[in-house]
């Protein structure tokens, strides 16, 4: 790893001015007075501050303008009216450069796609483990709620530092070839999030028994609750290393490097399945605990390479860092936001942990099999698209900007609105064909069952709002998100309440579901109102792709029946297996086939993915 590696020619005076001034810690009190005295900019600073007072600090220049005043963008312009201001790059490039460009975005989003789904199935290869050695016990529903603070602190502090927060400064820190502000701004903050965790996994260890009993599972049992605090001390470890994980994913997929960070999960996932396996049987599910910690300090590690490759590391923690104030300035309302999408599943632990034993692995087991089509389809292609548009929207490229999200929208709904539809239908097959193993019986599938129909019922919601919400944050808006997410939990905790006294389990699935698609709604009007048309097209095609669920929902009816005669209240037949692959098969041969009469352009564009992939197709050159 470099360390105060040298910044590029043109802008050596300038970094070096900048990195002069900034405050290093451990600092003594008299720095405080020498920054305040600082020299006067130099010219170019004074240039890039424009009309700022004297002795703005370096980390205000060039400040994101007011979302509020931030105005209209006019919808597409038809092809013989000049398009929307591009970018100066694209004007000087020809269009075949352009086109690669576009061709590279593809190939990330391809390999990033097969790197989760490599982790979705290992994923579930290490949910079936468990299954079948603790089912849906009262000890795994301990398990399950010991992880809700830890993931609380990893998703509020590292998961929105490196995500919304950081990416866009850092990345418009290298457009300006300012390298060396980048790099101290990166490790700043990295430094920043590293400590804050640090101190409140602390906190968290101190009072771990209080916010068991009181907050995340008041229903559980007391050896429950005091099992869960040993485990909730142990993964407390968990939110330090995935923080420096989630860090070292930020700055590489920052600079387009996809590959390590859609790897590391796939390193957490065998650290949990070595907990299994090896460590389970002497330590019971403590040795799931341990699983989780190894694969934690694993998910750094399979990254650190790359890091080391391209990171120059500051040890330094500062305000005063040039972009730090920004990056603070997004993080706070980011914060929010993660805090909202936590707290959701604290209220729903909370409620289920009331509905008796098995309720709280149930529920998990159910939005593990949920977030499978999410997580290949829509969250690898907003993890691609997130810095893209973060660079559009930095040069002032908006017809550019709206082509790639419509683009990936569309192509993420072409997935995701069969996938609701066989997630549904399929509810009991799935959990039966997957999980149904050992200790993991009927009555697991059952409540694994009820769980996942009800969270089917929000999956388009939940996927749009993946690559609606990287749209705002590319615009260094994260304050529409946070008040849609607020939104979203004061409407959650009620209809929680009301929804699992009525229908238990799935109550609480249908609550998120219900809620998840008022904050898309509120999302897209927003949007849609600060950029005009954004995503061409689109209603269109998504009627054509609900005919076409409609019809492979039609096929796969008679072939859930049938697969639920063949099903046994213990472990699976060979048969069931089996048939339970040919309907998955059956399903999507309908789905594409009704797709491709219909003339949706998605099938088209697959397929030449697919054959490029393979070796059999190339890409179009001029």
């Amino acid at each position: 790893m470099q360390i105060d590696g040298p910044a590029p020619d043109r802008t050596a005076e300038a970094q070096i001015e900048q990195t002069r001034r900034i405050k290093w810690v451990p600092r003594p009190p008299q720095a405080k007075a020498r920054q305040k005295s600082a020299e006067p900019p130099l010219p170019e600073e004074r240039a890039a501050q424009g009309n700022a007072p004297p002795g703005t600090p370096i980390a205000d220049l060039d400040p994101a303008p007011p979302q509020e005043s931030m105005p209209i963008i006019s919808p597409l312009p038809p092809p013989a009216v000049p398009p929307t201001p591009r970018s100066a790059v694209e004007e000087t490039q020809p269009m075949a450069v352009v086109r690669q460009a576009r061709a590279a975005m593809g190939r990330s989003v391809a390999v990033v796609g097969v790197a989760f789904i490599a982790n979705r199935v290992l994923g579930l290869l290490r949910d079936v483990i468990i299954a079948g050695k603790f089912g849906t016990r009262a000890d795994l529903d301990a398990y399950y709620a010991a992880f809700r603070i830890p993931d609380f602190l990893f998703l509020v502090i590292a998961s929105g530092a490196f995500g919304a927060a950081f990416i866009p400064i850092f990345t418009g820190l290298l457009e300006r070839d300012e390298e060396t502000a980048a790099w101290v701004l990166a490790s700043s903050t990295l430094n920043t999030a590293f400590y804050a965790l640090t101190v409140l996994s602390a906190i968290g260890f101190l009072f771990a028994g209080p916010l068991v009993r009181t907050i995340v599972a008041p229903g559980l049992t007391t050896a429950q609750q005091t099992l869960a605090t040993d485990l909730t001390r142990i993964l407390l470890l968990q939110p330090l290393f995935l923080g420096l994980g989630g860090a070292a994913m930020g700055i590489l997929n920052a600079q387009h490097k996809f590959l390590w960070p859609a790897l590391a999960p796939v390193t957490y996932n065998l650290g949990i399945i070595f907990g299994a396996l090896i460590l389970a049987p002497r330590y019971g599910v403590k040795g799931l605990a341990y699983g989780v910690v190894i694969g934690a300090v694993g998910h750094f590690l399979t990254q650190l390479p790359a890091l080391a490759r391209v990171m120059r590391y500051y040890p330094v923690v500062s305000l005063h860092v040039p972009g730090m104030r920004q990056v603070g300035a997004l993080l706070i309302p980011r914060m929010f936001g993660q805090a909202v999408f936590a707290l959701n599943f604290v209220i729903v632990t909370n409620f289920a942990s009331r509905l008796g034993e098995g309720r709280v692995s149930g529920f998990q087991y159910g939005y593990t099999l949920f977030l499978l089509p999410h997580g290949v389809f829509a969250l690898s292609a907003a993890t691609v698209l997130f810095p893209t548009l973060s660079r559009l929207a930095g040069a002032g490229d908006w017809q550019e900007f709206r082509t790639q999200y419509a683009a990936t929208l569309r192509t993420v709904l072409f997935f995701i609105i069969p996938a609701t539809a066989a997630l549904i239908v399929l509810r009991t097959a799935i959990p039966e064909a997957i999980y149904q193993l050992g200790a993991f019986n009927a009555t697991s599938s059952t409540l694994t069952a009820t769980a996942l129909g009800a969270l089917a019922t929000g999956l388009i919601a939940y996927a749009v709002v993946e690559i609606v919400t990287r749209a705002f944050y590319a615009l260094q808006d994260t304050r529409t998100p946070v008040i849609a997410g607020v939104v979203t939990i004061a409407l959650n905790l009620p209809l929680s309440w009301m929804l699992s006294k009525t229908f238990g389990l799935g109550g609480l699935g249908l609550s998120l579901a219900v809620t998840t698609w008022l904050e898309m709604t509120i999302l897209l009007v927003v949007l849609r109102r600060r950029m005009g048309v954004i995503a061409p097209g689109l209603p269109d095609a998504l009627v054509r792709l609900f005919w076409a669920a409609a019809a492979m929902t039609v096929v796969l009816m008679p072939c859930s029946w049938l697969l639920h005669t063949l099903h046994r209240t213990t472990g699976k037949s060979i048969a069931q297996l089996a048939f339970f692959l040919v309907t998955l098969g059956i399903g999507a041969a309908v789905y594409l086939g009704v797709c491709n009469w219909l003339g949706v352009e998605e099938v088209q564009r697959v397929r030449g993915m697919v054959m490029r992939r393979l070796g059999r197709g190339r890409e179009e050159t001029d």
